[in-house]
């Protein structure tokens, strides 16, 4: 849900080291090559060809093509939320409409477990016979 504002402050605070090269050693340069896999993941690019892509950059320009590329890779998913947080009625759709799957799922099961134990399955936390749903 981070801006992508936020996400390049925090990838430019990245820890790294003080060699400048950017080159991918998960023993001797975790910081980096920390980088170079969020780049990878985001880009579909593989770790060799960052590598190569990356080998006139320091590691303060190398973070800023990380950070592009993890806000691009982020923002489909950003807005995806974004909407979703904008249409409360559609989130609480969603929710009564699993809550009752859930109910007609469990509801057999509930009334075994009730007989088998000798309690009736209309208590108070019940709803006529029902599982009451909390959405």
């Amino acid at each position: 849900m981070d801006s992508p504002e936020e996400i390049t402050e925090k990838i430019k605070k990245a820890v790294t080291d003080f060699t400048s090269a950017v080159s991918y050693d998960v023993e001797k340069r975790p910081g980096v090559s920390n980088l170079i896999i969020m780049h990878s993941l985001c880009s579909g690019q593989s770790i060799e060809e960052i590598c190569v892509q990356a080998e006139r950059l320091d590691t303060g320009q190398y973070k800023m093509i990380v950070a592009e590329a993890v806000v691009e890779y982020l923002k489909p998913i950003r807005k995806s939320l974004l909407d979703l947080l904008n249409d409360p009625m559609y989130l609480l759709d969603v929710l009564n409409d699993g809550a009752e799957k859930a109910t007609n799922l469990c509801q057999p099961v509930w009334e075994n477990v009730c007989y088998n134990v000798g309690i009736s399955p209309n208590h108070s936390w019940m709803a006529g016979g029902k599982i009451k749903s909390r959405f």
